[in-house]
């Protein structure tokens, strides 16, 4: 890892997909930001009100209240109304950019996004384009290969969960799963994964139960090749 270079702030990262928290937390944190944490905006707008933030990185589609919601309360408090905030989405629509723009967002990373390069994108956004060399090299494979060996490590957990949901017939909570995996799938680098969480949000939304079981034997066996291949 390149050390002539230390960034410095205080981030906030708002994100519920576990997988995606954590390594764009160590992606920032390898780099030298402070980093705080939140898997909702209810926690984040804490944060944001009682800590010295300097950015806050904010998913948009996450249960409960979405990241526009967030973004609008936090406009409104005095107390954090001035810190930028940038979308962290899949969304990249221009109507999607444009809205987040209007409600004050200072811009967007979409998803999925380059763990090497986040920190860099953060330090343009952070100190103006003149603040940063956005192609500096940077290379900590170590610690993202134990990263990538834990995602693969949770899937299991995360078949007993598509099982469950499946039983339940919990079409809003699989349609959520199959948004996470093809998030957290192409950020980790298994386009096999990205795609199965795709065609099971796509399913999910159809409420096409058959296919969901389908997709069920797919993920299985898509887990124990993976496992096999490592």
């Amino acid at each position: 890892m390149s050390s002539d270079h230390t960034y410095q702030g205080k981030i906030l990262l708002i994100e519920d997909e576990s997988d995606i928290n954590i390594i764009a937390r160590t992606a920032l944190k390898a780099k030298g930001y402070d980093v705080k944490w939140t898997f909702n905006g209810y926690e984040g707008i804490e944060v944001a009100t009682n800590n010295d933030i300097d950015l806050i990185l904010l998913d948009v589609s996450m249960p409960d209240e979405n990241g526009y919601e967030v973004l609008n309360k936090l406009k409104i408090a005095p107390e954090t109304k001035n810190i930028p905030v940038v979308f962290f989405s899949a969304l990249v629509q221009k109507n999607e950019i444009d809205k987040g723009l209007k409600l004050g967002a200072l811009g967007y990373i979409q998803k999925p996004f380059d763990p090497e390069t986040l920190p860099h994108i953060i330090d343009v956004y952070l100190q103006g384009p003149n603040g940063s060399d956005i192609s500096e090299e940077s290379s900590n494979s170590d610690q993202y290969k134990s990263l990538v060996s834990d995602y693969l490590k949770g899937m299991s957990e995360k078949l007993i969960m598509y099982e469950t949901m499946i039983v339940q017939k919990a079409f809003d909570d699989i349609e959520m799963f199959g948004h996470r995996l093809a998030g957290s799938g192409a950020t980790y680098g298994f386009s096999e994964i990205s795609s199965l969480g795709s065609d099971l949000e796509k399913s999910a939304k159809e409420k096409d139960l058959e296919a969901i079981k389908i997709l069920y034997i797919d993920f299985f066996d898509l887990i124990n090749k993976l496992s096999d291949n490592r």
